[in-house]
């Protein structure tokens, strides 16, 4: 399933680059650009994070200041 629209990025695509070592949004956008254009894909992306991340602990560790903030 197509999870960013903008950049033509997949599901598969996206937990390829989980089983290789991204933990974070910041890990995903530099890897495949999911999520750089119009941002909608963002939470699709945070939960496949999360749920290989159980929890999504390492993201919120990792994360730009401003999406830190938000998510505490």
């Amino acid at each position: 399933m197509v999870i960013c629209l903008c950049k033509g990025v997949s599901d598969r695509k996206i937990r390829e680059l989980i089983a290789n070592g991204a933990s974070t949004l910041r890990e995903i956008v530099q890897s495949c650009k999911a999520g750089s254009d119009c941002g909608s894909c963002v939470c699709q992306v945070r939960e496949l994070l999360s749920e290989a991340c159980k929890g999504g602990e390492a993201e919120t560790e990792n994360a730009p200041p401003l999406e830190r903030a938000a998510n505490e």
